[in-house]
């Protein structure tokens, strides 16, 4: 829980880098910081790693790490899937902030709305995207499947359903 913690903050730091970097180009008219087409990519990625690597992420995160006390549970059930949820999770967030490297990122948007991408893009941005966001998105489940189960299965001893905390209910 707290690897998973500290990597949607690595990431979080990432994006806030790229929104300097947008800052940058956007403080005097006709900046020559980036160019049209490295920052359409900047601004995708800022969107997509706000979203996707930090926004959704750290709050599994902050479960995963506090439900077992909440429940008065060891641990939540699935230890080597919580395991899979942080390696699923890095690995896609690689994929998807390397693209920005080497000059891959897509440039449609965090939001990628098909129209719209295929007329901008025709490179590989949006295939390395979705393949990043497909990693992203199974640790989502994951991570999802672990505290759904813990919730109701991990429980302390005559600890009723209708009592658990509201922050489980939530959960």
């Amino acid at each position: 829980g707290q690897w998973y913690t500290a990597a949607t903050f690595v990431f979080f730091l990432f994006g806030g880098v790229l929104a300097l970097l947008m800052r940058v180009q956007l403080a005097v008219p006709e900046n020559t910081f980036l160019t049209a087409d490295r920052y359409n990519q900047v601004f995708t990625m800022h969107g997509s790693v706000m979203m996707f690597l930090f926004a959704v992420p750290v709050f599994e995160a902050a479960s995963i790490l506090l439900m077992p006390q909440m429940l008065a549970a060891r641990d939540l059930p699935f230890p080597r899937l919580s395991a899979y949820v942080f390696w699923c999770y890095v690995i896609g967030g690689v994929f998807v902030c390397g693209s920005l490297l080497f000059d891959v990122a897509p440039r449609g948007g965090w939001f990628m709305y098909p129209p719209l991408t295929t007329e901008v893009q025709t490179d590989v941005g949006a295939d390395i995207w979705l393949l990043g966001l497909s990693f992203i998105e199974v640790s989502s489940l994951a991570a999802a499947i672990e505290l759904i189960v813990g919730v109701l299965k991990c429980r302390a001893p005559g600890m009723r359903i209708n009592l658990i905390p509201l922050y489980a209910w939530y959960v």
